[in-house]
């Protein structure tokens, strides 16, 4: 009898599989900190290998969080949010220290934010979101989506409640309330300007539904211990953390009209462009 013929892509055992990631993991972890190459093509080399062990085990989130580690290095503030809760996610292993690297994310991004003002060339330029303002410039547009992200994260801060607790006890939910007025305000204009990809929407979709999920979770938790230390008839629902629920679940839905509005307005440009040049020759 003849040997069978083994092609060179021969089934991997688990093991292997695993040994593979773990190597995978290790090998971007030496690009990310190799010192004889530019910081640049050293994160670049880390996020390609980092994305090799993503495709080899998906289901393992160690590969997202580093990711994650690496967008937070550039200050993609979304971006490394968006890997982070990727990490979180994870169907089999689930990176949980992720958990306390979207804590410090969302503090670093809080304390920039404390650093700085809207400039008011950003408020007047948006407006009231509805892009028919002043002509705008690539670097005013570039500002303006830098300054956005920064406004989302903190945003998402807040509806997590990882900001420090403030004196009045409704007011951590009305500051949420204004911060997602203003995300809104600033994403419309964003859209209509053109400056919000695929991507990025993808991205925002999945840190929404982390951001409704996680608080729906700690709602119940959070009134059951009012009640305990209370009593029922104490406990308001403005300030206990069922209002930020609302808060993100609204966010969230407003987040979705804003994107079927615009995706409308296209349609309808579309077509009006379509029809216009019905039975012109060509």
């Amino acid at each position: 009898s003849t040997e069978p013929n083994r092609s060179s892509s021969t089934v991997q055992t688990p093991a292997e599989v695993s040994n593979l990631h773990r190597f995978l993991i290790h090998l971007g972890d030496l690009h990310r900190y190799d010192p004889h190459a530019s910081s640049s093509s050293s994160l670049t080399l880390a996020a390609d290998v980092y994305s090799r062990a993503q495709l080899l085990v998906p289901g393992d989130g160690n590969a997202y969080n580093q990711q994650a580690v690496i967008a937070q290095n550039s200050s993609q503030v979304v971006v490394s949010l968006y890997w982070y809760v990727r990490a979180l996610g994870a169907t089999q292993v689930p990176f949980v220290t992720s958990k306390s690297n979207i804590a410090r994310l969302l503090g670093s991004n809080r304390r920039k934010i404390d650093g700085s003002s809207v400039n008011a060339e950003i408020v007047d330029i948006v407006g009231d979101g509805s892009g028919n303002g002043s002509v705008v410039n690539n670097q005013q547009k570039g500002a303006i989506s830098k300054r956005f992200a920064m406004e989302y994260v903190h945003l998402v801060a807040l509806c997590l409640g990882a900001t420090a607790p403030s004196s009045a006890a409704n007011s951590h939910c009305i500051d949420a309330h204004k911060q997602a007025d203003w995300v809104i305000k600033v994403l419309t204009w964003l859209l209509s300007a053109g400056r919000v990809g695929d991507q990025l929407l993808y991205k925002l979709v999945c840190i929404n539904v982390y951001m409704v999920a996680t608080e729906q979770q700690r709602a119940p938790q959070e009134q059951s211990k009012q009640m305990s230390e209370r009593g029922p008839k104490n406990v308001n629902p403005a300030s206990s953390k069922d209002g930020i629920v609302c808060v993100s679940q609204e966010f969230t839905l407003r987040f979705a009209c804003v994107l079927a509005e615009h995706a409308i307005s296209y349609l309808d440009v579309m077509a009006a462009k379509n029809h216009s040049t019905r039975g012109k020759v060509r």
